[in-house]
């Protein structure tokens, strides 16, 4: 899912599904269309039959029990982004240079190829309109 960034929700299945659930609750919601061919849909679609089929019925189960104790987590955030970085290697630069290297591979192995700034300077407008799309902004809100 795309509302927040580097994985976060499926870190935790209770998040995962507030995260899909954020993403499909807003009114007018276009989440057909941007998560189509992502395998993201399935737990879109899943949450949109279960939601139409509850809709209109009261609660059959109103207990206020506790599934998972906030007062039993001892874990801190610190600790926590620092599994979720050295499990994801979030924000290294050797992360995001092996990606980059499979894509594009080195000037020794392919010295005839099109470098990778020259590939992002020529697609810069393509993915600037991707990006602003997804990232559900406004064009002016953007910069160039």
């Amino acid at each position: 899912m795309l509302h927040l960034g580097h994985w976060y929700a499926q870190s935790h299945p209770t998040e995962d599904f507030a995260e899909t659930f954020a993403v499909w609750l807003p009114p007018r919601s276009r989440w057909r269309s941007q998560y189509a061919g992502w395998p993201a849909l399935a737990k879109l679609e899943f949450v949109d039959q279960t939601m139409r089929a509850l809709e209109g019925r009261r609660a059959v189960r109103l207990s206020r029990e506790t599934v998972e104790p906030l007062a039993e987590n001892e874990r801190t955030l610190r600790e926590h982004y620092r599994r979720k970085q050295a499990r994801y290697e979030v924000d290294t630069a050797r992360a995001y240079d092996r990606r980059l290297l499979r894509v594009f591979g080195t000037r020794e192995e392919h010295p005839r190829a099109l470098a990778a700034s020259r590939f992002l300077r020529d697609v810069r407008p393509q993915l600037r309109r991707l990006l602003i799309r997804r990232a559900r902004m406004h064009r002016t809100s953007s910069t160039t």
